[in-house]
């Protein structure tokens, strides 16, 4: 049995979309490359709040999110 939730199918397949598309992208990278890339999307989540693979990192690690929102107190949480 599985418990019902608000996600719906449409919104899984663009999340994987999305995800699918970072991983386009960052394997056509050097080490370096990569690097660079994964701090620009952090400095910008950070800065902006975009929503990118880092806040979707972010979301992995539920405390710190939780955190950091409660911190911050921002909408864009």
């Amino acid at each position: 049995m599985f418990r019902s939730t608000f996600v719906t199918l449409d919104a899984v397949r663009e999340h994987l979309r999305e995800m699918n598309l970072v991983f386009e992208e960052a394997s056509l990278l050097n080490r370096v490359e990569l690097y660079e890339y994964l701090l620009n999307l952090a400095c910008k989540y950070e800065t902006e709040r975009s929503d990118n693979f880092a806040k979707t990192v972010h979301l992995l690690h539920p405390r710190s999110y939780l955190v950091d929102r409660l911190v911050v107190n921002e909408k864009y949480f």
